[in-house]
């Protein structure tokens, strides 16, 4: 290499340079360049820790009471980020330098919907509908046709081959037969309490065994319900936060 001005001034400058790493990211930083290292250190330093919540609320007043500081004024645009029906992420702007953005907080509710496709016991079945699901004119109709069940004796209608009926409790002594939905509209509590419960298909089956029949709900709309929530989640998120507010699903 021949030692000439230019070479000079270009040791100088590599001699200049250090190598930061920064949430495993290296970076080349001059002495001179508008980055300094104070400025880094204060920015990891002051970095957040994500805020954790199970609630739409917790968002709506977190973001309406903000108040984020950071060596960056970028870092205040907010992005809300509807992850899936039971769980959202806020992220602060992105980082001019850096090119990331912060998590800021997260929210997911609580999922206490454990009904699984498989046959439950009468009471086990009577339990779990009325308790896991929001109330509806089908849950009420369901209920009224298991509720007064006598006996495990279980018969099919020729009409469709799938619609079923039980041997019901008419009074004290009498009993007849009740016809079981075959398909209802349900709404299982599966997302923030906050927006409606997504409306679900089940398939009702009925089976004789023991004293009383055993009852099963199976899944009958694909998942839609899913899209369901998630859209539900944005219209509420979009009334409730500021105008400006990014939000994505």
């Amino acid at each position: 290499m021949q030692l000439n001005k230019e070479t000079i001034q270009y040791l100088i400058e590599k001699e200049k340079t250090s190598v930061i790493e920064v949430d495993g990211i290296k970076y080349n930083q001059k002495h001179d360049n508008s980055l300094k290292t104070m400025d880094l250190v204060h920015y990891l330093e002051t970095k957040p820790e994500p805020i954790h919540t199970k609630t739409l609320t917790g968002i709506k007043d977190f973001i309406s009471t903000r108040s984020v500081t950071t060596p960056m004024p970028d870092m205040t645009d907010i992005l809300v980020h509807i992850e899936s029906y039971n769980k959202i992420s806020v992220w602060s702007g992105e980082h001019p330098i850096f090119h990331k953005r912060d998590l800021l907080l997260t929210s997911g509710h609580e999922d206490v919907f454990n009904l699984k496709e498989d046959y439950y016991d009468f009471e086990t079945f009577l339990i779990k509908v009325s308790t896991m699901f929001k109330e509806s004119e089908d849950k009420k109709t369901l209920l009224l046709s298991i509720g007064t069940v006598k006996d495990g004796v279980v018969k099919t209608f020729s009409d469709d081959g799938l619609s079923q009926t039980v041997s019901a409790k008419v009074g004290l002594e009498m009993a007849s037969e009740k016809k079981v939905p075959t398909i209802v509209d349900l709404k299982p509590f599966v997302t923030f309490n906050e927006i409606d419960q997504p409306t679900r298909k089940f398939i009702v089956r009925a089976k004789s065994g023991g004293e009383k029949p055993s009852f099963a709900l199976f899944n009958a709309d694909g998942g839609a319900w899913k899209l369901e929530a998630i859209a539900n989640i944005k219209r509420w998120l979009e009334s409730e936060l500021p105008e400006n507010t990014l939000i994505i699903a």
